[in-house]
């Protein structure tokens, strides 16, 4: 049996407040967080006696972010009151709101000198803020729709942001200019800037995280990780890793050196909204509409300390604005496409599944693949002669598999460590 005692585990659950929505480790100690809920309330916790050692009513509505300064010192609050309040981490009191927008305050963040924090909104627009002063200094327009999430980039020069308008713009902080925009098919719920800030990640709607690089301005890495869509993403502080948090349930761990997804996390009972890394990286914490807060055990992602860039994994740097849309996502998403990769183009489009199709992959030798997703079928399909001499005809489909997941084996069609996953055919079961 294979030994899994380095692997990522849970190793406390607490007791949270009514649908937690957001969760920040405190920069400078690793035992304590602040957590934020629908509830109105910010709590924080305590790892070493496992009880919240604070609670504050700090809005009139519910909660939707919550941060630290970067010298722990202050807590900062966004709220679907329209504002956001400042406070010591010290103390109980707020010594600062911000009537900041005039809609919902979705996301907030301190820049990496703790001297500013920006804002992002459903009225928007994103805004850059002094803490200690009552009014805005910079406002960022540009977006069409709620903007849901924006960030420092590390050495804070640029901010990112991502809107319901299906965009995610880049914006130079000096000139508060938007400098680019990435345009995707379905909208994005959180962004986030790699340690380097070489990198962006993004949590799409549609299930998918996607990777862009800023010094060729393009999409290198595309994950279709989750059958639900995506709440946020973390990197590893040493940035070798990510984290992701979906609806439906489940976080996975992906291995951004290999370009894959290493472990799926199943200790949520419902959706995972909310994701954090402690400084050290050694552990990391989730919670989400389940009311709970499980603290999680990075052990063996902690290995190696260095941050190090993302590989690219395609020599493609074309910029994305001059890509044909077809190319670049196919509107129905549901469809499973054949690439020769001789001839970089798409020769088949396989039509079958009634949902967005999640995984695929070939048998061992290349004579079958299976395909599969949300809506429940496993389609096993014949390559024919795909592996011939390079001559490509029809593929015809083998079989239309009408089997449901429910009637599988459990451990045939999910394994926790993704790189355990093995495809087991009952023959009673398969129409051939």
């Amino acid at each position: 049996m294979e030994d899994t005692t380095c692997d990522p585990r849970c190793w406390k659950c607490l007791r949270g407040h009514n649908d937690i929505t957001t969760l920040s480790f405190h920069p400078l100690r690793n035992d304590r967080f602040v957590t934020g809920s629908l509830d109105k309330t910010v709590r924080a916790w305590r790892l070493d006696t496992c009880t919240k050692y604070e609670s504050v009513k700090a809005h009139k509505a519910g909660i939707f972010d919550v941060c630290y300064s970067p010298d722990g010192e202050l807590i900062a609050s966004a709220s679907g009151d329209r504002s956001i309040r400042v406070r010591s981490s010290e103390a109980r009191h707020y010594f600062a709101e911000f009537r900041a927008h005039g809609f919902a305050v979705r996301s907030v963040q301190f820049n990496p000198s703790g001297d500013k924090f920006v804002s992002a909104s459903d009225d928007t627009t994103v805004k850059l803020w002094i803490p200690f002063l009552g009014n805005f200094f910079k406002m960022f327009m540009g977006h069409t729709s709620s903007v849901r999430c924006a960030k420092f980039s590390p050495d804070g020069k640029l901010l990112i942001s991502c809107s319901d308008d299906k965009t995610i713009k880049i914006w130079d902080i000096t000139s508060e200019r938007c400098i680019k925009t990435f345009k995707h098919k379905k909208a994005s719920r959180y962004v986030e800037f790699h340690p380097t800030g070489t990198t962006i990640g993004s949590a799409n709607v549609n299930g998918c995280v996607k990777l862009y690089d800023l010094r060729t301005n393009s999409l290198y890495q595309h994950f279709a990780v989750h059958a639900a869509r995506v709440n946020m993403i973390k990197f590893h502080p040493n940035g070798n890793f990510m984290l992701t948090a979906s609806d439906d349930s489940t976080m996975k761990i992906l291995d951004l050196l290999k370009g894959c997804p290493i472990y799926t996390l199943m200790e949520h009972s419902k959706k995972v909204t909310c994701i954090a890394f402690s400084n050290d990286g050694k552990l990391f914490a989730s919670s989400g509409s389940d009311r709970r807060i499980r603290i999680w055990k990075s052990n063996n992602l902690c290995e190696d300390g260095r941050v190090s860039d993302i590989p690219q994994l395609t020599s493609i740097e074309q910029e994305l604005d001059d890509l044909n849309e077809e190319s670049y996502s196919n509107e129905r998403e549901e469809d499973t496409h054949i690439l020769d990769l001789l001839k970089s183009r798409s020769i088949y489009t396989l039509e079958g599944h009634s949902d967005n199709v999640t995984c695929i992959t070939f048998s061992n030798d290349g004579k079958l693949f299976a395909s599969s997703g949300p809506d429940r079928r496993i389609r096993i399909w014949e390559s024919n002669n795909l592996c011939e001499d390079g001559r490509v005809s029809d593929i015809p489909q083998l079989t239309s598999i009408g089997q449901k997941l429910d009637d599988l084996n459990e451990e045939s069609y999910s394994n926790e460590r993704e790189k355990d996953t093995h495809v087991k055919q009952d023959q009673a079961n398969v129409i051939i």
